[in-house]
């Protein structure tokens, strides 16, 4: 079977007949490969059955998302038979703003049949091989991928966040704004009034922890998402303000295009929000969160995915919230990072 690959020595696993290259562009043969391994794998199930999204579909999108620009695809074979894949790409807006060189795994995933040291040896060939400026690689797995989470761990990714992923069904919603408050599509105007709004609102967003990232970058990180909720034609949001004009709370959103090019149900998902700390008790928060799912009612969206951080109390209120919306959820996550540089 032929391969499109770069061309080194094999790296072999423990297993003599397991062995990981990197791919430039997969060949027909290893595009199936990679397809089965896709639909094969059981932590979709739960986002599948909450939102009718057939497995195939879903592997046909998550195959899509490997030609990401920058990236690098590596994967772990045993008899011609595809085992583990891994998928990095540089976090470029990450890098730009926190002053480090940033890459994410995009995908980590691992049959039942592969050799237990299959991942550490994939994640070990990337870190060896990546002939790019690397000081942070972050990592998102299902908490219950327990080859995933000893690989990673092994290789000394240290975990430091939990969330849990929700699904809604969307649908319009009876909104009542507070008194004294509008609530308002976010624009470009609304950009230079958020700096201390999101200086009060830092712990709603797993940010990598370092003590090389100073608080004023974290700010600059949050100031540079919102305004690219702006910008971007699948992503939006709503801001509220007093009517003086004072900015207390927004909340975004982005719709997932490429998905929609595979399957029907619409998805959407619910990113960051933030509530001033003086008006986190009169339902604000409730408000824009229905406001928001009532205008994706709008835009034929069918679903909602939210993710909630489970570690860190400023977002138990936003947990508790999401349960009140309806929310049902049906996964958690473990968020891990390796900092390459001291």
């Amino acid at each position: 079977m032929s391969r499109s690959i770069i061309a080194w020595p094999k790296f072999h696993t423990k297993d003599k007949h397991c062995c990981i290259r990197q791919i430039h562009k997969p060949c027909p043969e290893l595009t199936s490969e990679i397809l089965r391994l896709f639909a094969l794998d059981p932590h979709d199930n739960g986002m599948l059955e909450a939102t009718g999204v057939g497995k195939d579909e879903m592997a046909a999108y998550r195959f899509s998302t490997l030609s990401e620009p920058g990236g690098a695809l590596f994967v772990a074979e045993q008899f011609n038979r595809l085992d583990a894949l891994l998928f990095m790409a540089p976090d470029l807006m990450l890098s730009a703003v926190l002053g480090h060189h940033f890459w994410s795994i995009r995908q980590l995933v691992v049959s039942a049949s592969a050799p237990r040291a299959t991942v550490a040896a994939l994640l070990d060939t990337a870190m060896k091989r990546l002939n790019v400026p690397l000081d942070c690689i972050i990592a998102r797995v299902p908490a219950r991928d327990w080859p995933a989470v000893r690989g990673l761990q092994e290789q000394g990714f240290e975990a430091v966040d939990s969330e849990v992923i929700s699904v809604l069904p969307c649908e319009p919603r009876e909104i009542g704004n507070p008194s004294g408050t509008n609530l308002t599509p976010i624009r470009r105007v609304h950009l230079s009034k958020a700096a201390d709004l999101i200086r009060r609102c830092a712990g709603f967003l797993h940010v990598p922890s370092s003590v090389q990232i100073r608080a004023s970058q974290v700010t600059r990180l949050y100031e540079c998402l919102l305004a690219s909720y702006v910008v971007e034609s699948n992503a939006g949001g709503l801001v509220a303000e007093t009517k003086e004009g004072k900015l207390i709370g927004f909340i975004t959103y982005k719709t997932n295009n490429r998905l929609d090019e595979f399957t029907r149900p619409r998805l959407a998902s619910l990113y960051f929000s933030g509530i001033h700390p003086d008006f986190r008790h009169n339902g604000l928060n409730e408000s824009l969160h229905k406001k928001t799912i009532s205008a994706l009612y709008a835009h034929s969206v069918d679903f909602i995915l939210a993710r909630t951080s489970v570690t860190r109390p400023e977002a138990v209120g936003k947990f508790e919230l999401m349960k009140s919306l309806g929310c049902r959820s049906f996964s958690s996550e473990l968020i891990f990072q390796r900092w390459l540089t001291s």
